[in-house]
C-alpha cells in the first residue's frame, strides 16, 4: 500500500499472512476498514449518500440503507436497483424519497 493509504486503513481484520495485514491503525477513530475482509473481494461499491449504500462481491451483496424498513432492504432493493439510480439523470434525493415513501406505506399496511 502506498503511504497515505497506510494512514487511512485499519487492516487488522484480514490474514496474518495477508500482504496488506497491519495493526498499526487497530480500531483507530477515522479509519476506512474493509466489511468483507473475510468475505471474496468486493467487485463493485455503488454509493448514492451517507448510509445508503451496495456492496457487491462474488459470494454476496451487501445492502445498506439507514432509515428504510428492513423488509424493503430484503425484498425490494437490490444491486443493480443502486446503479440504475446511480447511472440515470434522476435527482438521487426524489429517489431516497420515494423508497422510504414506500416502505412506511408497507409498514402501516402491515405488508
Amino acid at each position: 500500500m502506498k503511504p497515505v493509504a497506510e494512514e487511512m486503513f485499519d487492516c487488522s481484520d484480514y490474514l496474518t499472512r495477508h500482504p496488506l495485514y497491519s495493526e498499526t491503525n487497530k480500531k483507530r477513530v477515522g479509519c476506512w476498514k474493509d466489511e468483507n475482509s473475510s468475505d471474496s473481494p468486493i467487485s463493485e461499491f455503488v454509493g448514492l449518500r451517507v448510509k445508503l449504500y451496495s456492496i457487491s462481491s462474488v459470494k454476496s451483496n451487501k445492502v445498506k440503507a439507514q432509515g428504510i424498513s428492513k423488509w424493503y432492504k430484503i425484498h425490494m432493493l437490490r444491486h443493480e436497483m443502486f446503479l440504475k439510480v446511480l447511472r440515470s439523470s434522476f435527482d438521487k434525493r426524489q429517489i431516497v424519497s420515494v423508497s422510504v415513501s414506500k416502505s412506511r406505506c408497507q409498514n402501516s399496511t402491515g405488508g
